[in-house]
């Protein structure tokens, strides 16, 4: 995958998930602030709120130009599979946050059990 994937203005119908190669992200208007993406990154998050409202009958525009510059490996999540799969997806999301809270919230027990313990040794 080389040269464009989105242009101002284009409907935004996926989002990429970059296994290797770079992508720079820019604004026609300004293009001398560019963001660079690299293997781990992702683009195409405007589908997410877009999914979210059930309102929302036609594809988000894209505010940014998205360009290749190297050889890129991503793996595409097309908008119409993330429709169809959302609810799924978010109650996954849901529970795994719930999950990381609920971790977060034993280990500050736990820090705090072990300060009051070190606290009331002579």
């Amino acid at each position: 995958m080389e040269g464009y994937l989105f242009g101002e203005g284009d409907k935004v119908d996926r989002m990429l998930f970059i296994v290797q190669g770079k992508l720079q992200i820019f604004n026609i208007r300004n293009s001398d602030s560019k963001v660079h993406l690299k293997g781990g990154d992702f683009c195409g998050e405007e589908l997410v709120q877009w999914v979210q409202d059930p309102k929302s009958l036609h594809l988000p525009e894209s505010t940014k130009t998205i360009q290749a510059i190297s050889k890129v490996e991503a793996f595409s999540l097309e908008s119409s599979d993330l429709k169809r799969n959302w609810e799924a997806v978010h109650k996954q999301a849901v529970a795994h946050v719930i999950s990381s809270l609920q971790k977060r919230l034993q280990e500050r027990k736990h820090s705090l059990a072990l300060r009051e313990a070190k606290s009331t040794i002579p």
